[in-house]
């Protein structure tokens, strides 16, 4: 009897508001989900604990590339390379070493804008909106969110507390954001925790909830960036 009595009180694994992806396909049977096709073929997982701003870099330069922009001898971004050739020590140290710390968001506008840039990609303009009132940035978001919707053009770079996404962490994180689904009012997220999280559809005022919260690294606020590539 105690050993079911302890099984019941084991939280399940994923909170009640997420529905997994393989749970609800809908959205994207009806939907043409232009940036979903674009991110999906480069879903990788972040290859250490506080890595997940440079799986989400990789996963977003590699989606703005485009394989069928790509010569035969040109590989696909990986992490270790595009920590390399990023250069910023700050980054290195915080992605690698085990006292390291991830990236904020303030730090990460800069560093994607160079990650484009060493990448070939060209004209990526990176815009931080850090988020402090979710309810004076819900707008905003969710057109930002719609305009992924329309076009691969625009990417999105989520920085939130896992907390209130997950029901059970408690860390910041990046994962780009995949696909919106405007009748249910959620977001699909492409998570780099590939080793804990398979991807999620989460309600848009969660997340809201979850971005306005601040950066244990250095207090800033958190939020997303929000990426138009030209030429796209």
């Amino acid at each position: 009897m105690s050993i079911l009595r302890a099984a019941d009180a084991v939280p399940p694994k994923y909170a009640p508001w997420l529905t997994l992806l393989r749970d609800d396909p809908a959205h994207l049977r009806r939907a043409p989900a232009p940036s979903y096709w674009a991110l999906a073929p480069y879903h990788i997982g972040q290859f250490t604990d506080t890595c997940c701003s440079l799986a989400t870099a990789v996963m977003l330069v590699n989606a703005a590339r485009g394989s069928a922009h790509l010569k035969s001898g040109d590989k696909l971004v990986t992490q270790p390379d595009l920590l390399a050739a990023v250069g910023d020590p700050d980054w290195i140290f915080g992605c690698t070493d085990p006292q390291g710390h991830g990236a904020s968001l303030r730090e990460m506008a800069p560093i994607l804008e160079r990650a484009y840039a060493v990448s070939g990609v060209t004209g990526a303009a990176v815009e931080m909106v850090q988020t402090t009132d979710p309810r004076a940035a819900a707008d905003g978001f969710r057109t930002a969110l719609a305009a992924i919707e329309r076009s691969a053009a625009t990417q999105i770079a989520l920085n939130f507390d896992g907390a209130p996404v997950y029901g059970v962490a408690d860390y910041g994180h990046f994962s780009p954001a995949a696909a919106y689904d405007q009748a249910r009012d959620r977001l699909l997220v492409l998570d780099v925790d590939r080793g804990w999280y398979e991807p999620y559809w989460v309600p848009v005022e969660v997340m809201l909830e979850a971005m306005a919260t601040l950066s244990r690294k250095d207090t800033t606020p958190r939020g997303y960036l929000r990426i138009t590539l030209s030429g796209r």
